[in-house]
């Protein structure tokens, strides 16, 4: 079967294929809890078909990691793979849904946390499927085609988390012509939980004044992970010497500040 995926962000589910198409919305499209061990959770999620058809909706547990191109890319195993997978602690109810046209259906969760849980955060993704109808794959084989929306699951082990890494390598290489500058910046994720790193740099010149600020591209890592992300920037700079100052955020207050000198010739 040929899947066709949305998760994270996404909230709405719209696919077409030549022989059908199919309409789900959900309304958790990231569910975060903070949990003690032996604690458990219950919470609900929405979907609802905005469609003047009637949709089935199946719904199962995998795990889920990044992959290294630091963008929030992903890959899917099944449920209990990962050795942080949370997969085996959530129950729900119903894993199969009839939802009519324009109506609208809940799946309760259960989280349940084992009595001796350590370690950070345990990850998982509820998804919701739909079938599509047929489509072709890369050989032009008729196949089955089925869209999935999923709520990504974290499970933070209540005081045991840590947000911890470090900047590996960050570069600047100015433009030249047409070509805007970039910043390379390759992070090591050193915690126990999954960070979106977030920031920004000033660039000032040699009696202090503020030449250049601007954000970059956020750096998507799970734990134990290197990512790197390459961020453009457009502006220009009169030829000469510059500090950087670049600020990472590993989120919850927590900082990490780098400084470099850039040369401009």
């Amino acid at each position: 079967m040929k899947f066709l995926t949305l998760i994270g962000l996404a909230a709405v589910l719209l696919i077409a294929s030549p022989a059908n198409a199919a309409t789900i919305r959900i309304d958790e499209a990231r569910v975060r809890l903070e949990m003690a061990a032996g604690e458990t959770k219950t919470g609900q999620i929405h979907i609802s078909n905005p469609t003047d058809g009637t949709v089935a909706v199946k719904v199962y547990a995998e795990d889920w990691e990044y992959l290294d191109t630091g963008n929030g890319d992903k890959d899917f195993f099944p449920a209990g793979t990962l050795p942080n997978s949370a997969s085996p602690w959530i129950t729900y109810n119903p894993s199969n849904l009839s939802i009519e046209p324009f109506g609208k259906q809940t799946v309760d969760y259960t989280v349940t946390v084992p009595p001796d849980a350590t370690g950070g955060t345990r990850y998982s993704i509820l998804f919701f499927e739909t079938a599509l109808g047929m489509g072709q794959n890369e050989e032009g084989a008729s196949v089955s085609v089925a869209g999935r929306i999923g709520s990504l699951m974290y499970v933070d082990i209540a005081g045991t988390v840590r947000r911890e890494g470090k900047i590996e390598i960050l570069e600047f290489t100015p433009g030249k012509g047409s070509r805007p500058n970039t910043i390379r910046t390759v992070f090591k994720n050193t915690g126990n939980t999954s960070i979106v790193l977030e920031g920004e740099f000033v660039l000032m010149d040699v009696e202090g004044a503020v030449k250049a600020r601007a954000k970059l591209s956020p750096i998507y890592s799970r734990e134990g992970s290197t990512a790197s992300q390459e961020t453009e920037w457009a502006g220009r700079l009169a030829p000469g010497s510059y500090d950087g100052v670049f600020t990472f955020d590993l989120g919850e207050g927590e900082l990490l500040v780098e400084e470099k000198k850039i040369l401009i010739e």
